[in-house]
């Protein structure tokens, strides 16, 4: 005869569920630990913590979100292929294991910490303060070349002090490299500059530190474009032009919204130069 829940036919069972729910408990534990646990020895100071990113958090966005507009298929449906690429295509952040030794400790060598006041950008904003910043130091000449180079086309090197947002995650890469043109973007796979603050800051990273870059660009002749293009690259230096630039309120991106902030965007890596590494932390954990 069949005994009631909770009887002693049932107690095999209920004990694989407490056990089970223990299980997944611990793994849940060692997972937190796994998060937050940073080995003093990979730690030898300030620079070389942010370098790691050893502070950088996940966003709070699931790993595999929907699109907006997409909904799951029911259950037991089958899924298309195109769909089901869409549906479970990861976020692509960089975690700090990809950041190799080599890289952290040549790009330490390159940050030397600044006085706050030769940061030109503001000391505060959205909850943020400035806590340091960092020159690059860079020994090569590449900018002086490529202007050069812009003065065989009867150009001006037009150089401009402006600013770029980056992750945490991305820092060594870039100190010791100098920022590298992407593969996409609303104006193609470029390297994409700001001259106002505000506008870098939305691309500064998530967390409790963000980072913005200043930098010296030689734009040298500059297209303005009314419209978002993605087909445009460094085949506008046939056209005698150095770099493309968005318009505050006359180019629209996609659709018909215009641009709130103005941008510019370069093709070539050696046309930008590193001058100061800045990073604003959360008044609510900072400690300073």
């Amino acid at each position: 005869m069949r005994l009631r829940h909770g009887g002693r036919q049932n107690a095999p069972a209920k004990q694989h569920r407490q056990q089970q729910e223990a299980a997944r408990h611990r793994r849940r534990e060692r997972w937190q630990q796994y998060r937050t646990y940073v080995d003093p020895l990979r730690v030898e100071d300030d620079v070389r913590q942010v370098l790691r990113a050893v502070d950088v958090n996940p966003p709070p966005s699931s790993y595999c979100s929907l699109p907006p507009g997409l909904k799951m298929p029911p259950k037991g449906a089958p899924v298309p292929r195109r769909l089901m690429g869409r549906l479970f295509r990861p976020l692509s952040w960089p975690s700090s294991s990809s950041v190799s030794e080599d890289d952290v400790n040549v790009a330490a060598n390159r940050l030397t910490e600044a006085d706050l006041g030769r940061w030109p950008g503001p000391h505060a904003v959205s909850g943020f303060k400035l806590t340091c910043v960092w020159q690059v130091q860079h020994h090569d000449d590449k900018l002086r070349k490529i202007c050069a180079t812009i003065g065989t086309y009867g150009s001006s090197p037009n150089i401009r002090r402006l600013y770029h947002g980056t992750q945490a995650t991305s820092l060594a890469s870039i100190v010791r490299r100098g920022l590298v043109c992407g593969r996409h973007g609303m104006f193609g796979g470029g390297i994409y500059l700001a001259p106002d603050f505000m506008k870098a800051w939305g691309f500064s990273g998530y967390g409790r530190h963000h980072y913005v870059l200043l930098v010296d660009a030689a734009l040298g002749n500059v297209k303005v474009v009314e419209q978002a293009n993605s087909s445009l690259g460094a085949h506008i230096w046939q056209q005698g032009f150095q770099s493309v630039a968005g318009a505050r309120g006359l180019t629209a991106s996609y659709g018909s919204n215009k641009l709130h902030y103005d941008e510019f965007v370069v093709y070539y890596r050696d046309q930008v130069q590193l001058l100061y590494l800045a990073q604003y932390t959360d008044m609510a954990t900072s400690t300073k």
